[in-house]
């Protein structure tokens, strides 16, 4: 080592760079710009392993701009390779996203058979083929990628104005419902359908194996449905397990937050609504049951049984909220923000064996706990923040568009391409006021509301519940 030393004049030798022979433009003007600064070249030399006399000639060559004016303009010009079939490839887009607009999936099989449709009007060369290797140029092309599906529904066969229409028109009618309640007296009720053996379709697993396997109970179809109720102050009201093909309930110990049901069909009918009033939504707070609330949920025909909602109105003196059809992907906050977490614990849940080792179908009583844990694992401030994304809000407060979540703030965005919101303006309109097309909107809901108790009043129910609702 002493040796080594005093070769190199008794100090310590510079390290050992790799020699590069190219660099490139911007590289260049980086180490002219160090020079300028007040850099020496002996010191950028000693640190980046360049030679001298390069960095000399580089801060004395004037052309470097230029070049780099050049190859910019180049790039922007020509961003890749032209198409070899642009008529095609235009064709092709234009199918994939009017398909993709209809929620249809696109495979590859699909994209070879429109491509054998569009042969016959578009000349190719008689040697085309639609191989995999144009397919996959075509799909990086437009940056397209396979994906799996995250929300499976039937596609709204409306024009997006009039969905952007629908949409404000409720969030309207929202904001004047929930100027008379406070956070705590807001709820949101779904029915979730939960599987036996909810199983993953994908792991982790090492790269070069042929085969993955999993474990199987064969219960992937053995269902039973959760009626979920969240409040916008954060707290989970109690929740309603309904068990499919049981004509009596099992002899189980339920948690106290979870009330137990059977059914034949194992879906919510009239007579189980009715029971979710006296079981579930009666106990929704610490209050009394007979507190004014107001409740929230899809439009599913029970939900808008006059049978239903007038126990609702009797029992509870609350009123009911019907969101509007194919909307509650972005406006109920169960669907919006809750339901993936759900699915999560569900998935992960610790499973139950049997003595000899192998994976069993869970217990009635295992699932119960399962419910009960997964609603206790479900966090106040997720359940506030997935009211608040779905422009739900307390005292009639108007949410900004920028807390949001992404499926309502583009609809909104349609209705801002039409020219009908101003940038910056919330939800509904601005904080200070309403803007004329609103002030009309309000107008006619006030007048079908002052209709509608006129008709109430000439021929509804006479009693003192109907006439304080």
């Amino acid at each position: 080592m002493s040796n080594e030393n005093e070769a190199n004049g008794g100090g310590f030798a510079d390290p050992v760079r790799q020699m590069r022979h190219s660099y490139t433009i911007i590289e260049k003007l980086g180490y002219v710009a160090r020079l300028n600064s007040g850099t020496s070249i002996h010191r950028l030399s000693r640190e980046t392993g360049i030679d001298r006399k390069r960095l000399r000639d580089w801060k004395n060559d004037t052309s470097l701009a230029s070049e780099t004016n050049k190859a910019t303009k180049r790039r922007m010009g020509r961003p890749g390779r032209p198409p070899f079939f642009p008529e095609l490839d235009a064709k092709l887009i234009a199918w994939f996203k009017e398909q993709r607009e209809k929620h249809i999936a696109v495979t590859y099989k699909s994209l070879r058979y429109q491509i054998r449709k569009a042969e016959l009007s578009t000349p190719l060369p008689a040697d085309f083929k639609a191989s995999d290797g144009y397919l996959f140029r075509w799909t990086k092309q437009y940056n397209i990628r396979r994906r799996c599906i995250t929300h499976i529904g039937q596609a709204a066969n409306r024009e997006k104005s009039e969905i952007a229409k629908l949409t404000e028109e409720f969030l309207l009618s929202l904001n004047m419902k929930t100027a008379e309640y406070g956070a705590n007296h807001i709820y949101n009720m779904d029915e979730i359908s939960c599987y036996f053996h909810m199983t993953r379709d994908s792991t982790l697993h090492f790269k070069d194996s042929k085969n993955v396997d999993g474990c199987d109970t064969g219960n992937r179809k053995s269902c039973f449905t959760v009626a979920l109720t969240v409040c916008a102050d954060g707290h989970m009201a109690k929740a309603l397990v309904i068990f499919r093909g049981l004509k009596k309930v099992p002899k189980v110990k339920a948690p106290k937050n979870i009330a137990v049901l059977a059914s034949i069909s194992g879906t919510m009918d009239t007579n189980i609504a009715l029971k979710y009033i006296d079981e579930c939504f009666v106990c929704r707070g610490p209050y009394l049951g007979t507190t004014k609330s107001l409740l929230i949920w899809d439009s599913f025909g029970l939900h808008r049984k006059d049978e239903v909602l007038e126990d609702l109105r009797k029992k509870c003196r609350s009123e009911a909220l019907i969101l509007p059809p194919k909307t509650t992907a972005y406006l109920q906050p169960l669907d919006a923000a809750l339901r993936n977490k759900w699915s999560e614990w569900f998935e992960s849940a610790p499973p139950e064996y049997t003595r000899k080792g192998y994976r069993k179908r869970p217990s009635y009583q295992h699932i119960l706990d399962m419910v009960s844990n997964a609603m206790n694992t479900i966090d106040s401030k997720a359940i506030k923040r997935a009211f608040r994304c779905c422009g739900i809000a307390a005292n009639g407060e108007i949410v900004p568009i920028n807390d949001l979540n992404e499926r309502l703030q583009l609809v909104l965005s349609w209705k801002d391409q039409m020219g009908l919101m101003d940038d910056g303006e919330d939800v509904i309109g601005e904080a200070e006021g309403e803007s004329e097309d609103e002030e009309e909107l309000i107008e006619s809901v006030n007048v079908r509301e002052e209709d509608e108790e006129e008709n109430d009043l000439i021929g509804g129910d006479d009693s003192s519940d109907s006439e304080e609702y």
